[in-house]
C-alpha cells in the first residue's frame, strides 16, 4: 500500500487526511431544543430536586424511573438546561449564607440593646429613640449563630455496657450476701 493512507509498516492509518493533509475541525452541533417531556423533567428537577420523581411526572416509564432519569441527566442539552435553571433560581434568590448570618447578627445586636430603635410613642405623639433588651430574641439569634459556627455542639459520652458481665457480678454479690 502506498500513498497517504499507508503507514511505514504497510498497515492502513486510522486517521484519514483531508485536502491539504490537515484534519478539519469538527463543526459545532447546533443546540438541541428540549422536547415536551424533557422540559417537564427539567422543571420537576428544579422544583423538587428528585430526578426519579421528575421522570415519572414528565410521563416517562414508571418501571425504572431512576434509570430513565440517569439517562436524561447524561444528555448534554438536558444537563445544560438544568444548570441554566439552577443559575436563574439562585440569582433570583438573594438569600444566601451571608444574608442569613448578617440578619441573625443584626437581630442579636438589636435584641441585646446595642443598637437603637426609633419608635413612635402614642402618648407623647412623637418618635422616641429606645434601646430595647429582648433576651429571648437575643438568645435565639445567638444560638443559631453558635450552631452555624459549631460552638454549641452536643457532646455525647459513649460508655460500653456489657450486660452479661454485669449480671455475672450481680449473681456473685447475691451469693456472697446470702452465705
Amino acid at each position: 500500500m502506498e500513498g497517504p493512507e499507508a503507514s511505514a509498516s504497510g498497515h492502513r492509518n486510522l486517521e484519514v487526511l483531508v485536502g491539504d493533509g490537515k484534519a478539519k475541525p469538527k463543526a459545532k452541533k447546533p443546540k438541541q431544543k428540549l422536547n415536551v417531556r424533557q422540559a417537564k423533567f427539567v422543571a420537576g428537577v428544579l422544583r423538587h430536586g428528585a430526578k426519579n420523581k421528575a421522570a415519572r411526572e414528565a410521563g416517562y416509564s414508571q418501571k425504572n424511573p431512576d434509570q430513565t432519569a440517569n439517562k436524561l441527566i447524561k444528555s448534554p442539552h438536558v444537563r445544560e438546561a438544568i444548570e441554566k435553571g439552577i443559575e436563574q433560581v439562585s440569582s433570583k434568590a438573594l438569600v444566601d449564607a451571608e444574608f442569613v448570618l448578617g440578619g441573625l447578627r443584626l437581630v442579636a445586636e438589636k435584641c441585646l440593646g446595642r443598637e437603637t430603635i426609633d419608635r413612635y410613642d402614642a402618648m407623647l405623639k412623637e418618635s422616641v429613640v429606645v434601646k430595647d433588651f429582648d433576651s429571648a430574641g437575643a438568645n435565639r439569634s445567638l444560638e443559631l449563630l453558635g450552631k452555624h459556627l459549631k460552638l454549641l455542639t452536643d457532646r455525647v459520652e459513649h460508655v460500653s455496657v456489657n450486660v452479661a458481665e454485669d449480671l455475672s457480678e450481680a449473681r456473685q454479690r447475691l451469693k456472697r450476701a446470702g452465705s
